[in-house]
């Protein structure tokens, strides 16, 4: 039993609801603006941060760029150079125990001469070092240019000056003078910048951060090295701030890449989270307010539903009037509001059903649901209409035979087995089906339904039908022992459509000269030994919508007939899909030996179809072209029996 919910408790709900989400709209675009405020604020203070970073970083460079200008100009330096007496040793006690004392700033010092061979350095930081012999930066000062830059040793960030040393304007030697970026130095930026800030090295992967308001520094340098491992999102930030979140905080953050060598990438960022924290006393209050209009908006709701429950159940009383099909019955809504609109225009809508209803019935005895509903649709009057349309008529070879080979019961399963498939393939293309006439079938395109070149749908529809076949037969084979053949045949011109018998029975069909052929030329399958046949007509209207096929076609003019009943000719082609350059030569002959036909040029035309009997053997128009060529030169009476100014006489259906 469906369970009923009246519709004023519903739409209390649905009051509920609403008034809910405005608030939660209000408080969402109140909390967005309250937060796009704060981004502006964050983004200001970022760039000044920016601006905090690079003086503590040129504060930096200057002090290590005076100490190198000092170390240039001492005399051990110079000494440890040019005396080739003092020993290794000694020399790197000199600058350990004597030099290196004078220069607090200093972690790392060395001396290289003019090639960069190492002559003296603290002999604990060889590695160190080398580290910074070996950087790209350090190969500009053996060309006389002092240069900046920094390295990563053993997890230890250096910045470094490697400055040369000249006397009597010859370069006698290199001094490099090296200072660790400590935690500290990282701490004493922070404090001074109230930023959070992460230092990376030239990879871009961090090598030192401090963050606030995280538990693990360690979970921070995760989440940003997967974050920087995207390269191309890397290069898409630029100087933009972006929101990253990180744990289960927000935060605002800015990459920095300096363009000078001496300072390194580095983040600053500021937590989003940390700055809106009042914003969450916000949301509690708007919570306790959304209780309260929750109430409101039940009272509220409740009283509004009781006043339009009335209007609502006299529609629902005629919705079921209609539903049984009593289309006298009408609304009466008195009230002057929407209501009274709505019962209006529900009243009306039961006059244009019941209408529609006796058009309906009216086509239920005549055509199929597609053609009915199209035409309902559309509001065709009933009557004849001339219609630019292509007929398709297709019937099965050989169906007398069948009838004797099967009973009756497997011959009608066979048969609507067979129509459901052809039924499938004219609907894809926009058909649909006129009639079935007792193995035939007679179908249309462009009328009831318009469509553009309809003879395109036509053919697609008919090889469809072909390409069908092939399997189908596969399973007619196991289960009645037995194949389908059929033969189309497709026109295109202008018929009458329309509803066409008594008041009793109707029937949607076409009229006309143009279906008689269609009709005609499907009966000339057998004759020429093909399964597809179509007039000049529907291929020029083909031919204009070449641009529709996926795959070429060619096709081929196999004759000029005059059915019976007609005075003039009419030229009959066969569709070729996809021919080869061999194919398509074939055809080409085929054709010049036809036109030799219908010239009288009959010896020509007989050589020619030699050859292509030969190559083609199982061609039913060739075979049978070559066979009526030879019995015109044996007894010329018989052409100027079937052939009569280049048109072939046919005096049966």
């Amino acid at each position: 039993m469906k369970y009923y919910i009246p519709f004023r408790y519903k739409l209390t709900v649905i009051i509920a609801l609403i008034i809910v989400a405005l608030l939660f709209a209000i408080f969402t675009v109140v909390q967005n603006d309250i937060e796009d405020r704060f981004r502006i604020q964050i983004e200001k203070r970022l760039i000044q941060a920016k601006g905090n970073v690079s003086q503590r970083m040129d504060d930096r460079y200057y002090l290590l760029d005076n100490d190198a200008t000092a170390l240039v100009n001492d005399k051990l330096i110079r000494d440890i150079i040019n005396d080739q007496t003092i020993s290794t040793l000694t020399r790197n006690d000199i600058v350990r125990n004597e030099v290196l004392p004078k220069f607090a700033n200093l972690n790392v010092l060395a001396v290289t001469n003019t090639e960069g061979e190492l002559l003296a350095h603290q002999k604990d930081e060889t590695a160190t070092v080398e580290a910074f012999i070996a950087s790209e930066w350090f190969d500009y000062s053996m060309e006389g240019e002092p240069v900046a830059g920094f390295i990563l040793q053993d997890e230890v960030f250096y910045q470094g000056i490697a400055m040369p040393i000249f006397q009597t304007e010859e370069m006698i030697g290199i001094v490099i003078a090296g200072r660790v970026l400590t935690k500290q130095d990282i701490d004493r930026i922070k404090s001074i910048s109230d930023i959070d800030i992460a230092v990376l090295d030239a990879n871009k992967r961090i090598i030192a951060t401090e963050f606030s308001g995280l538990s693990s520094q360690q979970h921070l340098m995760s989440a940003f090295d997967l974050w920087l491992a995207n390269e191309q999102a890397l290069d898409a930030i630029g100087d933009k701030t972006l929101e990253v979140k990180l744990g289960d905080e927000r935060f605002l953050l800015q990459l920095v890449v300096d363009e000078t060598v001496f300072v390194p990438p580095y983040i600053i960022a500021r937590s989003l989270d940390e700055e809106l924290v009042f914003v969450r006393n916000i949301r509690e209050s708007m919570q306790a307010l959304g209780g309260i209009g929750i109430g409101i908006a039940i009272l509220i709701a409740f009283g509004f539903a009781v006043g339009v429950s009335t209007p609502i159940k006299r529609l629902s009383v005629a919705t079921t009037q209609v539903a049984r099909e009593n289309f006298s019955h009408r609304v009466k809504i008195s009230s002057r509001d929407e209501f009274s609109l709505l019962g209006d225009s529900f009243n009306q809508m039961i006059v244009d059903l019941g209408e529609k209803q006796k058009i309906r019935s009216a086509f239920d005895k005549s055509v199929s649901k597609e053609v009915a509903d199209h035409m309902l649709k559309q509001g065709v009057e009933l009557g004849g209409t001339t219609q630019y349309a292509t007929m398709l008529f297709a019937d099965i070879r050989g169906f007398t035979s069948l009838s004797e080979q099967l009973d009756e019961k497997s011959l009608i399963n066979l048969l609507n087995e067979y129509f459901s498939q052809v039924n499938l393939c004219i609907i894809k293309e926009k058909g649909v089906i006129d009639k079935f006439i007792g193995d035939a079938v007679m179908a249309l395109f462009g009328t009831p339904i318009p469509c553009e070149h309809s003879a395109y749908h036509g053919l697609v529809a008919a090889k469809n039908m072909l390409d069908t076949l092939i399997p189908f037969n596969k399973q007619t084979r196991s289960a009645y022992g037995c194949e389908l053949h059929i033969g189309v045949g497709l026109n295109t011109g202008n018929v009458v459509a329309g509803m066409v018998g008594s008041d009793d029975r109707l029937n949607y069909t076409v009229l006309g000269d143009q279906v008689n052929i269609a009709s005609r030329i499907e009966g000339l399958c057998k004759n020429y030994g093909v399964t597809l046949i179509l007039s000049e007509s529907t291929v020029n209207d083909i031919l204009q919508c070449q641009d529709k096929w996926h795959q070429p076609v060619r096709f081929r003019l196999l004759d000029c007939v005059q059915v019976k009943g007609k005075t003039e000719g009419l030229k009959i082609f066969q569709p070729h899909f996809s021919a080869d350059e061999q194919e398509l030569a074939y055809i080409d002959k085929y054709e010049q030996a036809l036109v030799g036909v219908f010239e009288q040029r009959l010896i020509q035309a007989l050589e020619l179809l030699e050859t292509l009997v030969s190559q083609w053997p199982d061609d039913g128009p060739t075979n049978k072209l070559h066979q009526a060529c030879k019995g015109y030169l044996q007894d010329l009476s018989n052409y100027e029996h079937d052939y009569q100014h280049g048109v072939r006489i046919l005096t049966e259906k």
